[in-house]
């Protein structure tokens, strides 16, 4: 991951089920699975268009939260 530490996201897909798919310049691909016990990731951010902000939160089981 330290090779692509400032790579531009080309596309980013959060799956029914939970898993999180990010794409990177140069076609590099991250893919984080839902956990049965953890939280697997969150996704933070802003829409550019209308300053409204988002989050998501893969709680355990493979739940999406979103704010």
């Amino acid at each position: 991951m330290l090779d692509h530490y400032q790579a531009k996201v080309t596309g980013a897909e959060i799956c029914k089920g939970g898993p999180l798919n990010l794409t990177f310049t140069g076609d590099a691909v991250l893919l984080v699975e839902p956990d049965d016990r953890y939280e697997a990731f969150t996704v933070a951010g802003e829409l550019p268009s209308t300053s409204r902000r988002f989050l998501f939160v893969a709680v355990p089981g493979g739940v999406l939260a979103c704010w």
